[in-house]
Protein backbone atom coordinates (compact mmCIF):
# COMPACT_ATOMS: atom_id res chain seq x y z
CA UNK A 1 0.00 0.00 0.00
CA UNK A 2 1.13 3.82 -0.86
CA UNK A 3 3.07 4.96 2.27
CA UNK A 4 0.98 8.17 1.61
CA UNK A 5 -2.62 6.66 1.58
CA UNK A 6 -1.86 4.44 4.53
CA UNK A 7 -0.59 7.49 6.72
CA UNK A 8 -4.11 9.01 5.89
CA UNK A 9 -6.25 6.16 6.84
CA UNK A 10 -4.50 6.06 9.77
CA UNK A 11 -5.36 9.88 10.85
CA UNK A 12 -8.69 9.28 9.42
CA UNK A 13 -9.16 6.76 11.83
CA UNK A 14 -8.02 7.96 14.82
CA UNK A 15 -10.00 11.55 14.26
CA UNK A 16 -13.14 9.40 13.38
CA UNK A 17 -12.50 7.24 16.99
CA UNK A 18 -11.58 10.13 18.80
CA UNK A 19 -14.83 11.97 17.11
CA UNK A 20 -16.34 8.32 18.05
CA UNK A 21 -15.60 8.52 21.92
CA UNK A 22 -16.32 11.75 22.33
CA UNK A 23 -19.86 11.27 20.77
CA UNK A 24 -20.60 8.24 23.28
CA UNK A 25 -18.55 9.75 26.49
CA UNK A 26 -20.87 13.22 26.07
CA UNK A 27 -24.46 11.06 24.88
CA UNK A 28 -23.57 9.09 28.25
CA UNK A 29 -22.81 11.50 30.74
CA UNK A 30 -26.15 14.17 29.37
CA UNK A 31 -28.38 10.45 29.53
CA UNK A 32 -29.72 10.98 26.03
CA UNK A 33 -27.74 10.19 22.37
CA UNK A 34 -29.81 12.92 20.07
CA UNK A 35 -28.32 15.82 21.51
CA UNK A 36 -24.77 15.70 20.81
CA UNK A 37 -25.36 13.92 17.30
CA UNK A 38 -23.79 17.02 16.25
CA UNK A 39 -20.78 16.53 16.76
CA UNK A 40 -20.93 13.79 14.35
CA UNK A 41 -22.43 16.43 11.83
CA UNK A 42 -19.71 18.63 12.50
CA UNK A 43 -16.59 16.08 11.96
CA UNK A 44 -18.55 14.59 8.73
CA UNK A 45 -18.10 18.18 7.16
CA UNK A 46 -14.70 18.71 8.30
CA UNK A 47 -14.23 15.50 6.88
CA UNK A 48 -15.91 16.39 3.39
CA UNK A 49 -14.44 19.86 3.67
CA UNK A 50 -11.31 18.82 3.83
CA UNK A 51 -11.59 16.20 0.85
CA UNK A 52 -12.98 18.66 -1.66
CA UNK A 53 -10.12 21.15 -0.88
CA UNK A 54 -7.21 19.49 0.15
CA UNK A 55 -6.96 16.00 -1.47
CA UNK A 56 -7.51 16.80 -5.16
CA UNK A 57 -4.21 19.07 -4.73
CA UNK A 58 -1.91 17.24 -2.77
CA UNK A 59 -2.80 13.66 -2.49
CA UNK A 60 -3.77 12.74 -6.12
CA UNK A 61 -0.94 11.97 -8.80
CA UNK A 62 -1.65 11.67 -12.70
CA UNK A 63 -3.67 13.86 -15.24
CA UNK A 64 -5.06 17.26 -14.24
CA UNK A 65 -8.23 15.77 -15.68
CA UNK A 66 -8.46 13.52 -12.33
CA UNK A 67 -7.50 16.81 -10.11
CA UNK A 68 -10.82 18.97 -11.43
CA UNK A 69 -12.82 15.65 -11.62
CA UNK A 70 -12.06 15.06 -8.07
CA UNK A 71 -12.91 18.45 -6.96
CA UNK A 72 -16.08 19.03 -9.11
CA UNK A 73 -17.68 15.56 -7.21
CA UNK A 74 -16.35 16.88 -3.76
CA UNK A 75 -17.84 19.93 -4.31
CA UNK A 76 -21.00 18.59 -4.88
CA UNK A 77 -20.85 16.47 -1.87
CA UNK A 78 -20.17 19.63 -0.14
CA UNK A 79 -22.55 21.53 -1.57
CA UNK A 80 -25.33 18.23 -1.06
CA UNK A 81 -24.24 18.49 2.63
CA UNK A 82 -24.82 22.19 2.96
CA UNK A 83 -27.96 22.07 1.00
CA UNK A 84 -29.25 19.15 3.21
CA UNK A 85 -28.63 20.83 6.11
CA UNK A 86 -30.09 23.66 5.59
CA UNK A 87 -33.30 22.03 4.62
CA UNK A 88 -33.45 19.74 8.14
CA UNK A 89 -32.67 22.65 10.15
CA UNK A 90 -35.46 24.89 7.99
CA UNK A 91 -38.03 22.18 7.51
CA UNK A 92 -37.47 19.84 10.59
CA UNK A 93 -38.81 16.35 10.84
CA UNK A 94 -42.36 15.08 9.89
CA UNK A 95 -41.81 11.64 11.54
CA UNK A 96 -43.98 12.57 14.79
CA UNK A 97 -47.79 12.37 12.23
CA UNK A 98 -47.34 8.79 11.46
CA UNK A 99 -47.17 7.73 15.12
CA UNK A 100 -49.54 10.44 16.32
CA UNK A 101 -52.39 9.01 13.63
CA UNK A 102 -51.80 5.46 15.04
CA UNK A 103 -52.81 6.36 18.71
CA UNK A 104 -56.69 5.50 20.06
CA UNK A 105 -58.31 8.35 21.33
CA UNK A 106 -61.34 6.35 21.90
CA UNK A 107 -60.34 6.15 25.84
CA UNK A 108 -60.80 10.05 26.18
CA UNK A 109 -64.06 11.59 27.85
CA UNK A 110 -64.84 14.82 29.46
CA UNK A 111 -68.05 16.34 31.13
CA UNK A 112 -67.83 19.66 29.55
CA UNK A 113 -68.82 21.37 27.15
CA UNK A 114 -68.12 25.33 25.95
CA UNK A 115 -68.71 28.08 24.10
CA UNK A 116 -66.87 31.50 22.70
CA UNK A 117 -68.21 35.01 23.07
CA UNK A 118 -66.59 36.59 19.74
CA UNK A 119 -67.24 40.24 21.25
CA UNK A 120 -64.87 39.87 24.41
CA UNK A 121 -62.75 36.77 23.20
CA UNK A 122 -63.46 34.65 26.15
CA UNK A 123 -64.32 31.16 26.29
CA UNK A 124 -66.81 29.77 29.13
CA UNK A 125 -66.68 26.32 30.13
CA UNK A 126 -69.31 24.32 32.18
CA UNK A 127 -69.38 21.13 33.98
CA UNK A 128 -71.91 18.78 33.63
CA UNK A 129 -71.17 17.05 37.03
CA UNK A 130 -70.53 18.13 40.94
CA UNK A 131 -66.59 18.48 39.82
CA UNK A 132 -64.49 19.81 37.26
CA UNK A 133 -61.16 18.92 36.69
CA UNK A 134 -58.32 21.15 35.34
CA UNK A 135 -55.30 19.22 34.03
CA UNK A 136 -51.80 21.28 34.12
CA UNK A 137 -49.14 20.05 31.73
CA UNK A 138 -46.05 21.85 31.92
CA UNK A 139 -42.65 21.99 29.62
CA UNK A 140 -43.50 19.49 27.00
CA UNK A 141 -40.53 20.25 24.33
CA UNK A 142 -41.66 18.47 21.54
CA UNK A 143 -38.62 18.93 18.76
CA UNK A 144 -39.48 17.62 16.19
CA UNK A 145 -36.01 17.24 14.58
CA UNK A 146 -34.47 14.64 12.44
CA UNK A 147 -33.01 12.80 15.36
CA UNK A 148 -36.04 13.34 18.08
CA UNK A 149 -37.90 10.70 17.70
CA UNK A 150 -37.39 8.50 20.52
CA UNK A 151 -37.88 12.04 22.50
CA UNK A 152 -40.67 12.81 21.45
CA UNK A 153 -42.38 9.69 21.69
CA UNK A 154 -41.67 9.48 24.88
CA UNK A 155 -43.27 12.95 25.43
CA UNK A 156 -46.60 12.34 23.62
CA UNK A 157 -46.97 9.07 25.29
CA UNK A 158 -46.62 10.73 28.68
CA UNK A 159 -48.95 13.37 27.77
CA UNK A 160 -51.48 10.16 26.26
CA UNK A 161 -51.64 8.55 30.06
CA UNK A 162 -51.34 11.37 31.87
CA UNK A 163 -55.00 12.75 30.47
CA UNK A 164 -56.12 9.24 30.10
CA UNK A 165 -55.76 8.67 33.86
CA UNK A 166 -57.38 11.89 34.80
CA UNK A 167 -59.96 12.19 32.46
CA UNK A 168 -60.05 16.16 32.93
CA UNK A 169 -63.14 18.25 32.02
CA UNK A 170 -59.70 21.12 30.66
CA UNK A 171 -56.30 20.88 30.54
CA UNK A 172 -54.04 24.33 30.85
CA UNK A 173 -50.64 23.54 29.18
CA UNK A 174 -48.50 26.69 30.26
CA UNK A 175 -45.64 26.75 27.83
CA UNK A 176 -42.63 25.59 26.35
CA UNK A 177 -44.93 23.24 23.88
CA UNK A 178 -41.84 23.47 21.25
CA UNK A 179 -38.13 23.25 21.31
CA UNK A 180 -35.61 24.25 18.91
CA UNK A 181 -32.89 24.79 19.93
CA UNK A 182 -30.45 23.69 16.88
CA UNK A 183 -27.51 22.28 18.45
CA UNK A 184 -29.99 19.58 20.21
CA UNK A 185 -32.75 19.17 17.77
CA UNK A 186 -31.10 20.17 14.75
CA UNK A 187 -33.97 21.86 13.60
CA UNK A 188 -35.05 25.81 14.24
CA UNK A 189 -38.75 25.02 12.95
CA UNK A 190 -41.16 25.56 15.95
CA UNK A 191 -44.70 25.29 13.53
CA UNK A 192 -43.62 22.01 13.05
CA UNK A 193 -43.73 20.47 16.65
CA UNK A 194 -46.26 23.16 17.74
CA UNK A 195 -48.36 21.74 14.67
CA UNK A 196 -48.11 18.16 16.06
CA UNK A 197 -48.52 18.46 19.43
CA UNK A 198 -51.79 20.93 18.99
CA UNK A 199 -53.11 17.69 16.45
CA UNK A 200 -52.46 15.37 19.18
CA UNK A 201 -54.31 17.47 21.71
CA UNK A 202 -57.15 17.99 19.15
CA UNK A 203 -57.47 14.29 18.84
CA UNK A 204 -57.75 13.73 22.11
CA UNK A 205 -61.05 15.76 22.38
CA UNK A 206 -60.79 17.30 26.10
CA UNK A 207 -61.12 21.13 25.95
CA UNK A 208 -57.79 22.49 26.13
CA UNK A 209 -55.51 26.23 26.02
CA UNK A 210 -52.60 27.64 26.16
CA UNK A 211 -49.92 30.03 27.24
CA UNK A 212 -46.58 30.73 25.38
CA UNK A 213 -43.53 29.70 27.11
CA UNK A 214 -39.47 31.29 26.54
CA UNK A 215 -38.71 28.57 24.15
CA UNK A 216 -41.68 28.78 21.99
CA UNK A 217 -41.10 31.61 19.23
CA UNK A 218 -37.59 32.42 20.20
CA UNK A 219 -34.50 30.92 19.45
CA UNK A 220 -36.75 29.72 16.50
CA UNK A 221 -37.64 30.67 12.60
CA UNK A 222 -41.24 31.45 13.10
CA UNK A 223 -42.88 34.40 15.24
CA UNK A 224 -46.00 34.78 17.18
CA UNK A 225 -47.66 36.32 13.61
CA UNK A 226 -47.07 32.64 12.59
CA UNK A 227 -48.09 30.61 15.32
CA UNK A 228 -51.53 32.68 15.17
CA UNK A 229 -52.34 31.89 11.58
CA UNK A 230 -51.63 28.37 12.55
CA UNK A 231 -53.73 28.11 15.75
CA UNK A 232 -56.61 29.99 13.65
CA UNK A 233 -55.94 27.18 10.54
CA UNK A 234 -56.52 24.37 13.38
CA UNK A 235 -59.47 26.25 15.02
CA UNK A 236 -61.25 26.87 11.56
CA UNK A 237 -61.03 22.78 11.79
CA UNK A 238 -63.68 22.39 14.78
CA UNK A 239 -61.14 21.79 16.97
CA UNK A 240 -61.41 21.94 20.99
CA UNK A 241 -58.18 24.03 21.36
CA UNK A 242 -59.40 27.41 23.54
CA UNK A 243 -57.36 29.96 21.48
CA UNK A 244 -59.09 33.21 21.73
CA UNK A 245 -58.40 35.36 18.21
CA UNK A 246 -59.62 38.17 19.78
CA UNK A 247 -57.50 39.54 22.78
CA UNK A 248 -56.45 42.29 25.22
CA UNK A 249 -54.32 44.93 23.61
CA UNK A 250 -51.46 44.51 25.98
CA UNK A 251 -48.23 43.27 26.40
CA UNK A 252 -47.16 39.56 25.72
CA UNK A 253 -48.12 37.25 22.73
CA UNK A 254 -51.44 35.63 24.22
CA UNK A 255 -53.27 36.92 27.67
CA UNK A 256 -57.12 36.19 27.94
CA UNK A 257 -59.66 34.26 30.84
CA UNK A 258 -61.69 31.56 30.92
CA UNK A 259 -64.91 30.91 32.77
CA UNK A 260 -65.76 28.22 34.89
CA UNK A 261 -69.32 27.57 35.48
CA UNK A 262 -71.02 25.12 37.39
CA UNK A 263 -73.90 22.72 35.67
CA UNK A 264 -76.59 25.28 36.98
CA UNK A 265 -74.62 28.46 34.90
CA UNK A 266 -73.20 29.96 37.95
CA UNK A 267 -70.02 30.92 37.67
CA UNK A 268 -67.47 29.18 39.68
CA UNK A 269 -63.89 30.25 38.95
CA UNK A 270 -62.22 32.42 36.27
CA UNK A 271 -58.90 31.23 35.06
CA UNK A 272 -56.25 33.89 34.11
CA UNK A 273 -54.06 33.21 31.50
CA UNK A 274 -51.02 35.10 31.40
CA UNK A 275 -47.98 35.50 29.04
CA UNK A 276 -44.80 35.34 30.96
CA UNK A 277 -42.98 36.62 28.29
CA UNK A 278 -39.68 35.34 27.44
CA UNK A 279 -36.08 36.91 27.43
CA UNK A 280 -35.44 40.87 27.93
CA UNK A 281 -32.28 41.59 25.70
CA UNK A 282 -33.07 39.22 22.63
CA UNK A 283 -30.00 37.44 23.71
CA UNK A 284 -32.26 33.78 23.87
CA UNK A 285 -31.46 30.79 26.28
CA UNK A 286 -27.67 31.63 26.26
CA UNK A 287 -28.50 34.94 28.50
CA UNK A 288 -31.17 33.23 30.80
CA UNK A 289 -32.03 37.07 31.39
CA UNK A 290 -35.72 36.23 31.63
CA UNK A 291 -38.79 38.52 30.86
CA UNK A 292 -41.21 39.15 33.09
CA UNK A 293 -45.33 39.80 33.39
CA UNK A 294 -45.68 43.95 32.30
CA UNK A 295 -47.25 46.54 34.04
CA UNK A 296 -49.92 46.76 31.74
CA UNK A 297 -50.75 42.93 31.73
CA UNK A 298 -50.59 43.72 35.63
CA UNK A 299 -52.91 46.30 35.28
CA UNK A 300 -55.51 44.35 32.83
CA UNK A 301 -55.18 41.70 35.59
CA UNK A 302 -56.90 44.10 38.03
CA UNK A 303 -59.21 45.98 35.89
CA UNK A 304 -60.73 42.69 35.04
CA UNK A 305 -60.64 41.32 38.79
CA UNK A 306 -62.55 44.28 39.70
CA UNK A 307 -65.38 44.21 36.38
CA UNK A 308 -65.77 40.56 37.20
CA UNK A 309 -66.17 41.24 41.13
CA UNK A 310 -69.02 43.80 40.39
CA UNK A 311 -72.24 43.54 42.40
CA UNK A 312 -70.49 41.02 44.68
CA UNK A 313 -69.34 41.71 48.48
CA UNK A 314 -65.92 39.31 47.85
CA UNK A 315 -63.56 39.62 44.54
CA UNK A 316 -64.33 36.65 41.87
CA UNK A 317 -62.11 33.48 42.18
CA UNK A 318 -59.58 33.13 40.61
CA UNK A 319 -56.41 31.39 39.08
CA UNK A 320 -53.01 32.12 37.17
CA UNK A 321 -51.86 30.30 34.82
CA UNK A 322 -48.42 31.42 33.68
CA UNK A 323 -44.72 29.83 32.48
CA UNK A 324 -41.56 31.52 34.10
CA UNK A 325 -42.52 31.88 38.33
CA UNK A 326 -41.68 35.22 39.51
CA UNK A 327 -39.39 35.70 42.67
CA UNK A 328 -42.31 35.47 44.89
CA UNK A 329 -41.71 31.87 44.25
CA UNK A 330 -37.99 31.90 45.61
CA UNK A 331 -39.17 34.01 47.92
CA UNK A 332 -41.69 31.20 49.67
CA UNK A 333 -39.40 29.03 49.39
CA UNK A 334 -36.82 31.08 51.89
CA UNK A 335 -39.75 31.63 53.61
CA UNK A 336 -40.40 27.63 54.22
CA UNK A 337 -37.24 27.05 54.83
CA UNK A 338 -36.48 29.68 57.99
CA UNK A 339 -39.56 28.41 59.45
CA UNK A 340 -41.72 31.85 58.74
CA UNK A 341 -45.74 31.68 59.69
CA UNK A 342 -45.90 33.11 56.12
CA UNK A 343 -45.48 29.91 54.48
CA UNK A 344 -46.98 26.83 54.34
CA UNK A 345 -45.30 23.36 52.46
CA UNK A 346 -48.35 21.47 50.53
CA UNK A 347 -45.95 19.18 48.27
CA UNK A 348 -43.08 18.56 46.14
CA UNK A 349 -39.48 19.32 45.97
CA UNK A 350 -37.08 22.20 44.38
CA UNK A 351 -34.33 20.37 42.84
CA UNK A 352 -33.31 23.15 41.20
CA UNK A 353 -32.51 26.94 41.67
CA UNK A 354 -35.85 29.64 40.85
CA UNK A 355 -35.04 30.85 37.69
CA UNK A 356 -37.21 34.24 38.13
CA UNK A 357 -36.59 37.40 36.31
CA UNK A 358 -34.28 39.68 37.52
CA UNK A 359 -36.85 42.59 37.70
CA UNK A 360 -39.57 42.45 39.84
CA UNK A 361 -43.05 43.17 38.37
CA UNK A 362 -45.18 43.74 41.71
CA UNK A 363 -47.88 41.52 39.98
CA UNK A 364 -47.71 39.11 43.28
CA UNK A 365 -48.10 42.25 44.99
CA UNK A 366 -50.95 42.66 43.01
CA UNK A 367 -52.65 39.22 43.22
CA UNK A 368 -52.01 40.04 47.03
CA UNK A 369 -53.63 43.38 46.70
CA UNK A 370 -56.76 42.34 44.87
CA UNK A 371 -57.51 38.93 47.26
CA UNK A 372 -59.11 37.11 43.94
CA UNK A 373 -56.39 34.42 42.69
CA UNK A 374 -56.17 31.64 45.21
CA UNK A 375 -53.23 30.05 43.38
CA UNK A 376 -50.66 30.53 40.54
CA UNK A 377 -49.07 27.70 38.42
CA UNK A 378 -46.17 27.65 36.55
CA UNK A 379 -43.47 25.72 34.86
CA UNK A 380 -40.45 26.39 33.69
CA UNK A 381 -37.99 24.86 35.78
CA UNK A 382 -38.55 21.24 35.03
CA UNK A 383 -37.19 19.60 38.25
CA UNK A 384 -38.99 22.09 40.72
CA UNK A 385 -42.36 20.40 41.83
CA UNK A 386 -43.45 22.21 45.01
CA UNK A 387 -46.33 23.88 46.32
CA UNK A 388 -45.83 26.26 48.81
CA UNK A 389 -49.40 28.36 50.12
CA UNK A 390 -47.51 31.72 50.52
CA UNK A 391 -48.83 35.17 52.05
CA UNK A 392 -52.78 32.92 51.45
CA UNK A 393 -51.91 32.05 48.24
CA UNK A 394 -50.65 28.73 46.74
CA UNK A 395 -47.13 29.14 44.04
CA UNK A 396 -47.34 25.71 42.43
CA UNK A 397 -44.76 24.11 40.09
CA UNK A 398 -46.51 21.96 37.64
CA UNK A 399 -44.83 18.38 36.82
CA UNK A 400 -43.28 18.72 33.76
CA UNK A 401 -42.60 16.39 30.57
CA UNK A 402 -39.50 17.44 28.88
CA UNK A 403 -37.63 14.64 27.67
CA UNK A 404 -34.89 16.56 25.98
CA UNK A 405 -33.89 19.61 27.36
CA UNK A 406 -32.03 18.88 30.59
CA UNK A 407 -29.04 17.17 30.38
CA UNK A 408 -29.70 13.31 31.75
CA UNK A 409 -33.57 14.71 31.59
CA UNK A 410 -34.33 11.33 29.75
CA UNK A 411 -33.64 8.83 32.80
CA UNK A 412 -34.74 11.54 35.21
CA UNK A 413 -38.50 10.79 36.69
CA UNK A 414 -39.87 11.49 39.99
CA UNK A 415 -39.89 15.60 38.37
CA UNK A 416 -42.05 14.24 35.28
CA UNK A 417 -46.20 14.05 35.25
CA UNK A 418 -49.17 16.51 35.72
CA UNK A 419 -51.18 18.57 37.78
CA UNK A 420 -54.58 18.25 38.51
CA UNK A 421 -57.07 20.29 40.36
CA UNK A 422 -60.31 19.21 41.19
CA UNK A 423 -63.00 22.32 41.49
CA UNK A 424 -66.21 21.82 43.41
CA UNK A 425 -69.20 24.06 43.10
CA UNK A 426 -68.87 25.96 45.95
CA UNK A 427 -65.81 27.19 44.97
CA UNK A 428 -63.42 24.89 46.86
CA UNK A 429 -60.51 22.95 45.17
CA UNK A 430 -58.36 20.28 45.41
CA UNK A 431 -54.54 19.78 43.87
CA UNK A 432 -52.81 16.94 43.64
CA UNK A 433 -49.79 15.92 41.90
CA UNK A 434 -49.75 13.01 39.77
CA UNK A 435 -46.79 11.17 39.09
CA UNK A 436 -45.90 9.18 35.22
CA UNK A 437 -44.48 5.81 35.61
CA UNK A 438 -43.53 4.46 32.08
Amino acid sequence: MNKTIKKEIIKWSAFWGIVAILYIAASIIVGNFETYTFVLITAAFIFTVKAATAYPIKRISGKKIRYAVFAIVNAFILAAVCIGGYFVITNGSDGNAGYINSLDYSVFSHSSEYNYDADTGVYTVRSENDSFRILQLTDVHICAGVNTHVADKKAFDACYSLVRDTQPDLIVVTGDIAYTMILQTLSLNNLKPMRQFCTFMNNIGVPWTMVYGNHDTDEALFGHADTENLFAQLKAEGAPMLYADKKPDISGRYNQYIRVENADGSLNRVLFLIDSNSYTDGGGALSLKYDNVHEDQIAWYSDTVDKLSEGSDEPVRSFVYMHIPFRAFDDAQIALKNGSPEAEYLFGTNDEKVCYPETESGFFDKILEKRSTDAVFVGHDHINTMGINYKGVDLVYGKSIDYSAYPRILSRKPQRGGTLVTLDTSGGYNIRQIDYTE
